[in-house]
């Protein structure tokens, strides 16, 4: 009821709204003055964020395996320091003598061969290739017009290993042509070829490094 006072009458003030719950930028404004993690104080106001699925990474070919696993070796071997002429002999596992028969045995017969155990039953005999031989595979790529690294990386390693390739599985391929070779490479299984595409890099790297500047400075 209105209140009388004198000859006015005074009207009792509304009561005041209720005032609506904080919003969550407010109390976590609040709780941050307070002391309080803003973390702490959005949890249970915010729904559940459920994670995304991972997207499963595209699957990759052997070769393209290879090309990464072959990138990351040069820039590991960019960044080793570089090693003298009789580490290199001695990462073989060779002696400086060895090292020294087979320089005069490059001298001596134009080509070094030499015998790798694949298995208890298996080995194979690899001999040094001619410049007749790279000119080959070097016309093969130019005559196929091959443009992507993995296609290059695959046909030199079936070329090389058909050229080196002397004595296999108990056959002679000494006095075979190059041709001969090559179809019985390709017909190997793929997990056959890339051990002996392996033995094969283990065999240049070899005689790479056993015929390197130093070979000259030491013999």
């Amino acid at each position: 009821m209105p209140e009388e006072i004198g000859k006015f009458k005074r009207t009792p003030d509304p009561k005041p709204a209720p005032r609506p719950p904080p919003s969550i930028g407010e109390k976590a404004v609040a709780d941050f003055l307070a002391g309080s993690s803003v973390k702490a104080s959005l949890a249970g106001e915010l729904p559940a964020v459920t994670a995304a699925p991972e997207t499963p990474e595209a699957e990759t070919s052997p070769l393209e395996q290879r090309e990464v696993q072959l990138e990351k070796d040069l820039k590991k071997a960019e960044k080793a320091p570089e090693m003298t002429y009789e580490q290199k002999v001695k990462e073989h596992g060779l002696t400086i003598q060895e090292a020294v028969d087979i320089v005069n045995t490059m001298f001596d017969n134009n080509y070094y061969e030499r015998e790798y155990k694949l298995t208890a039953r298996y080995s194979i005999l690899f001999r040094t290739r001619s410049t007749a031989d790279q000119d080959r595979v070097l016309k093969r790529i130019e005559e196929d017009n091959l443009q992507y690294p993995a296609s290059i990386a695959q046909l030199l390693a079936k070329y090389n290993l058909a050229a080196s390739m002397q004595k296999f599985k108990q056959i002679d391929f000494t006095e075979k042509p190059f041709d001969t070779k090559l179809k019985f490479v390709v017909a190997l299984p793929e997990t056959v070829l890339r051990l002996l595409v392996k033995k094969l890099s283990e065999f240049d790297e070899l005689v790479m490094d056993v015929l390197d500047d130093g070979a000259i400075e030491n013999f």
